[in-house]
């Protein structure tokens, strides 16, 4: 396996905050798209409200929709909501 490029970003997490972590093949729906995040984010900001198990189906959906059905590479998405206990 190649070395993986990746990037570290820190950041304080609050309650409520949503992570979402995607694989290239997400990014990569056409041969213009590759890489750009813009109709990922745009799907995220119309659906704000969903669970993150729907809302991780739903961008492999809106990303398949937009590859005319043809994947040409594994689509992996993992969403996880920040949620703190009671004081």
């Amino acid at each position: 396996m190649d070395k993986a490029d990746i990037e570290v970003h820190k950041k304080k997490l609050k309650h409520g905050d949503v992570v979402i972590m995607l694989s290239d093949g997400v990014l990569d729906y056409d041969d213009e798209s590759c890489g750009k995040v813009d109709c990922v984010l745009d799907y995220i900001c119309r659906n704000e409200g969903l669970t993150p198990r729907d809302l991780a189906e739903g961008i492999v959906e809106e990303a398949k929709k937009l590859s005319g059905n043809k994947v040409k590479d594994d689509m992996t998405v993992v969403v996880s909501k920040i949620y703190s206990a009671a004081s």
